[in-house]
């Protein structure tokens, strides 16, 4: 027997996963969650990499103004096959739901 419990619940988390040099990080946020609010989140996230055996060959930034986020861009429909474009999230006030962002980007770290 299948238990109605209605249509599922909506969720606004987007899971954003970020590209640090050859390392990743996945943090959950909210979508109104704002550019400057994302770099603040991601600054904790990366310190185990600074403290971990095999640092990395570029330093952990150490506050927001340090970090710039970089998206693919949306694809082009017809144009799937072209190398994948990247834009500046450069924003700070934008929520993710503003930047049109799926539900799981690719952020790349700079």
């Amino acid at each position: 027997m299948v238990s109605s419990c209605g249509p599922p619940k909506k969720s606004e988390l987007v899971h954003v996963t970020f590209h640090f040099h050859r390392s990743i990080v996945v943090l959950s946020v909210p979508g109104s969650t704002t550019v400057s609010q994302l770099k603040t989140a991601l600054i904790p996230a990366l310190k185990p990499f600074q403290a971990s055996n095999s640092p990395l060959p570029v330093p952990i930034p150490s506050s927001s103004a340090d970090i710039q986020l970089y998206a693919e861009k949306l694809a082009v429909e017809g144009a799937e096959d072209m190398p994948t474009a990247l834009r500046v999230l450069d924003d700070d006030k934008k929520t993710l739901m503003g930047l049109e962002l799926n539900r799981w980007p690719k952020v790349y770290v700079r």
